[in-house]
Formats: structure tokens, sequence, C-alpha cells
């Protein structure tokens, strides 16, 4: 199938494939629509062979948790259990589910690519020093929990975990004014990556301190935040 082609082919060259190579070659094996298009209309998701009937409450649940429901990936009172703590923490039902369990985070994006018929990336094989800043304003890339990957034309690819939350993309969509192209990573990779790019210039350089970098090397660093500021 698709995606066990895809993970195949990524596997084997992120480590020395750009991104763009890397989607370009996604491309030409892309992952059946007809599951993308029923659950971007809130329909249950076509894509996996097992599917259960849809419970009588699911609909308290939306987007990737009542799909996983659907699939009998989780139970129904396990979901809703996941979401009620999330409301009242003030959380998303992904952070909950991947804190609690009981999948973890690499299931969870395997799926969640495959439902909604999205690109499955290792973020963490991603070279960041190749990731810009420049094409979502960072506090609306933190505020949505997304990466910024690359942008070809009118298009811009964002690393997220969760492809169902159809609020953050249109919101990217409209500050951008591009198309957004959704690419599947794992939850508490991309928390780790985006609590790092959120970091102040100040604490990255008592980070530097803190390592022992010389004074002439701290100085040329505290120099590149400045131009890059």
């Amino acid at each position: 199938s698709a995606c066990p082609l895809q993970r195949r082919v990524a596997r084997r060259i992120m480590r020395r494939a750009s991104i763009e190579r890397y989607f370009s070659i996604m491309a030409a094996h892309p992952v059946p629509s007809s599951s993308a298009d029923s659950a971007a209309r809130g329909g249950p998701p076509t894509g996996l062979s097992e599917r259960r009937r849809e419970p009588r409450d699911a609909p308290a649940l939306a987007g990737l948790a009542r799909a996983l429901v659907q699939h009998g990936q989780l139970a129904l009172e396990r979901a809703v259990e996941l979401q009620n703590r999330a409301n009242d923490a003030g959380t998303s039902f992904l952070d909950q589910l991947v804190a609690q369990g009981p999948l973890q985070a690499v299931q969870i994006a395997r799926f969640a690519a495959e439902t909604f018929g999205h690109p499955l990336l290792d973020i963490a094989a991603v070279d960041q020093a190749s990731l810009r800043d420049d094409l979502i304003d960072p506090k609306l890339a933190t505020e949505t929990r997304v990466v910024p990957l690359f942008r070809r034309g009118a298009r811009l690819s964002v690393a997220l975990s969760d492809p169902s939350d159809i609020q953050a993309i249109d919101r990217i969509k409209f500050q951008t004014e591009c198309t957004i192209d959704p690419i599947v990573v794992e939850h508490d990779k991309l928390q780790r990556l985006l609590a790092k790019r959120s970091r102040s210039d100040s604490e990255i350089l008592d980070e530097i301190a803190r390592e022992g970098m010389n004074e002439e090397d701290a100085a040329a660093a505290e120099a590149s935040l400045d131009e890059t500021g």
C-alpha cells in the first residue's frame, strides 16, 4: 500500500536528501484521497479496513478523537475521559492521549497520516538549520503548534501532529495567503522542536555560557542573533 511504501522510502532518503526532495518522491505515491475527503466533511474516515459502527454518543468527540474511536483504536469511554481532562486542563486531546496512553505518539502519527490522507515525516530527521522562521509568524506557529517546512510558490508545507485541527490550518492559510499542505509528525517530537524554537535569545546565550563556550565564540553567537532578530 502507499503508506508503507512512503515509510520505506523515507527511511532511505531522509538522511541525505532535502525536505523538498523527500516530498517530490512522496508525490509519486499519493495516499488514496477517499479517507481524507470523508474526514474533512466530518464523516467517518474510510481509509482503514477495520472500522466500527459509530457509538451513539460519539458526536461529543471530533476530529482525531472521533476517528480513533470509529476505527476501534481507542475505546469510547477512554476517549471521552481524555477529552474531559483536556477541557479541564486547558490542553488538547492529543496532549492527554500522548501523556496518558494507551497509544504512543508514533502510533497516533501513523494512524493520522493514513486516515486523513497526508504524508508522514520523522521531524527529528530534518536538519533544523534548514527550517526558516520567516514562513509563518513565530507567535502563530507556537499558538497553532506547527513548524513551517518549506514554501513552493503559493503552497506552504507545515509539520503538525493533528491534521484534523482545521481551525489551526485555516489560521495559517489566512495569515500566509497560501494553500496549506499538512505533513504529519509525532506529537512529542513536534512539541520538543517547538519549545526549542521558541526560546528567547537570552536563553540561548545562557545555555551557551553553561556549556563553556569561549568569549570569542559567544560574541559571534550574540552578533548572529542580533542579525537574525
